[in-house]
């Protein structure tokens, strides 16, 4: 058997060792996981490594194939960008929760059973919380404390289903499902896939929390989540039909929300929901084309939807806000970064040589391949205000003067670690977008593909100038505004408070009766029992103890003199009787 080495013990390795070494070794010891797991990428073989026995069940830590070794090498090539990306960060503690976050993630991708999956999953879980602790403020404290239990009720229910699907199967092997013949098990399942992947309407945690992570953090986050668990899907639930009506609606919900946004982390956060939308869309199509056009969109949407959260990342650095109006003008004063952005933006917006379009495009085609007209039409709709958003509207205000130009407004210096890794992002993706064979050879399913025809490269360019119209047109009402748009966790808030109060009602209800009846019952018997306790050892035990004691001290008062002279008396008689039965048995014998 060729020699395996799973990535995520290098990332555990590394991030014990921060703990330990001086700040000079480990900033740079963070570089070797990412560099080693790009090698190990490369030169994994097929089959399963590490297995190790459980329940008289093979548990599998190392499963390679066509998906897992894609994804892998994805993991691994944006993990180097990462660390680049975080590297002027002195939080030991931030670089600890970043390196066992990758080894969670690394550890769910290559697992062969739903309990390594889980194992692992759960180490993500906990490791990214920090990365937003970490940003030390009271918002974020609270906001990662949602997001924490959030994550966990999702994984309550993705063990549920694991449990029922070990009685109800007997296997714990993560592998694909019918679905002719899904079970409730299944579905326990399928529902925590989808907690982690952000689907509509359980989504909110992500839009939530992620604006309030650390700036590395944020890119941490939007690297590593989400992608999961659409491997998981891919993986498990391929040709689900509910599938496409959640991504359907997520892609919608997703760009929909992004129109509104001022801050500019929350607008990609909900372009991270739509674009997660189309990868779940086209893993419930379930054909060759859609399965495919949804791995290979999320392989090029790592980079490009990295490229924009360094970007806003680094902007936030530079200017101290997280608005939109905090980035006017900006283009000229950094432009190395400005452009970092326009090459995600244009990516995300499907322009010719550049990553989005050589995947994006699979995805709506498999749904006109197979007659899904109005799924097609939806998916459209949403990429046409991505477009809108990210093409048109960012940009726009990015090269405008402002008025910090006139005022020669102080901004703070970007530490150059950021350019060089939004330099690195945009290399592979404009790579990507030049070379699209180069990703669909190694996608988990045989196809015949084209990118670049006509009709692809002629739709995308109209799908464009129509963006820029519709901007024009609707400048004014979709201009920055002061309020921030409600999403659906004023509906868990609103749950949450209809349990509490349907459940705090009745039990405050059933704690005053319980203390009405132990007042009544409780209090006031224990009182009779005392007194009549009190009866009897007053008239009972102690008349008994006193008469007892009078009776004694009467016949004390008798026997005194016996036991001081006729003690000593009684003491020689019975030495005498002693000696005659002694000399008795003597003689007679």
């Amino acid at each position: 058997m060729p020699l395996f080495l799973h990535p995520s013990i290098l990332f555990i390795a590394a991030a014990l060792l921060v703990s330990f070494l001086g700040r000079r070794v480990w900033r740079w010891l963070n570089f070797i996981p990412p560099s080693a797991a790009i090698v190990i990428s490369f030169g994994m073989h097929y089959g399963g490594y590490w297995t190790l026995p459980y329940l008289g069940q093979a548990l599998v830590l190392g499963k390679v194939d066509h998906l897992s070794i894609l994804f892998v090498n994805l993991f691994a090539i944006q993990s180097l960008i990462c660390v680049m990306f975080a590297f002027h960060r002195k939080d030991r503690g931030h670089h600890m929760a970043s390196n066992f976050y990758m080894a969670g993630a690394f550890g769910c991708i290559l697992a062969g059973d739903y309990w390594t999956f889980f194992i692992f999953w759960q180490l993500m879980t906990v490791s990214s919380t920090f990365l937003i602790w970490l940003n030390h403020s009271s918002r974020s404290a609270s906001i990662g404390f949602r997001y924490l239990l959030f994550l966990i009720f999702g994984s309550i229910l993705l063990l549920a289903g694991i449990l029922l699907k070990d009685q109800t199967t007997g296997t714990f092997a993560l592998q694909a499902i019918d679905p002719a013949r899904i079970k409730p098990c299944d579905w326990l399942i399928l529902i925590g896939f989808c907690f982690g992947a952000a689907v509509v309407p359980v989504h909110a945690w992500l839009t939530e929390a992620y604006p309030e992570a650390t700036i590395p953090g944020m890119l941490f986050l939007a690297s590593y989540s989400t992608h999961t668990a659409v491997y998981a899907l891919a993986r498990c639930f391929a040709g689900h039909e509910i599938l496409v009506i959640l991504g359907t609606a997520s892609a919608l919900w997703g760009m929909g929300y992004a129109l509104f946004q001022r801050s500019g982390s929350r607008i990609l956060a909900y372009l991270l929901v739509s674009q997660i939308g189309f990868m779940v869309t086209g893993i419930g199509m379930g054909t060759r084309l859609s399965i495919n056009g949804a791995v290979a969109h999320a392989y090029t949407h790592m980079f490009y939807n990295g490229l924009l959260f360094m970007a806003v990342g680094a902007l936030i650095t530079a200017s101290g806000k997280d608005s939109l109006d905090g980035f006017k003008g900006l283009g000229r004063r950094y432009p190395l970064i400005v452009t970092g952005f326009m090459f995600g933006a244009f990516s995300i917006s499907c322009i010719p040589l550049l990553g989005g379009f050589v995947s994006t495009p699979m995805i709506i085609q498999g749904a006109m391949d197979t007659g899904r007209w109005l799924v097609a039409f939806c998916l459209g709709l949403a990429l046409l205000g991505t477009v809108v958003i990210t093409g048109v509207r960012i940009p726009m205000l990015l090269l405008r003067t402002s008025s910090d130009q006139k005022q020669k407004v102080h901004h703070a210096a970007v530490p150059i670690n950021m350019p060089i890794a939004l330099g690195k992002a945009a290399m592979v993706s404009l790579i990507l977008g030049i070379f699209p064979q180069v990703l669909y050879h190694h996608l988990p399913l045989p196809m015949a593909y084209r990118a670049y025809t006509l009709w692809h490269v002629a739709g995308v360019l109209i799908l464009f100038g129509l963006a820029i119209l519709i901007f024009l047109v609707l400048r004014t009402f979709l201009e920055l505004r002061q309020w921030r748009s409600n999403d659906v966790e004023g509906i868990y808030g609103l749950a949450g408070n209809m349990v509490h109060h349907g459940m705090a009602r009745p039990l405050a209800w059933l704690d005053n009766g319980c203390s009405r009846l132990y007042r009544v019952v409780g209090i006031r018997g224990l009182m009779g029992m005392a007194r009549s306790m009190a009866w009897v050892d007053k008239k009972g035990i102690d008349a008994v103890v006193d008469r007892t004691a009078r009776d004694v001290r009467r016949l004390g008062r008798g026997t005194e003199r016996f036991q001081q002279t006729g003690f000593q008396d009684q003491v020689a008689w019975m030495f005498l009787l002693a000696l005659a039965i002694f000399a008795l048995f003597w003689f007679w014998l």
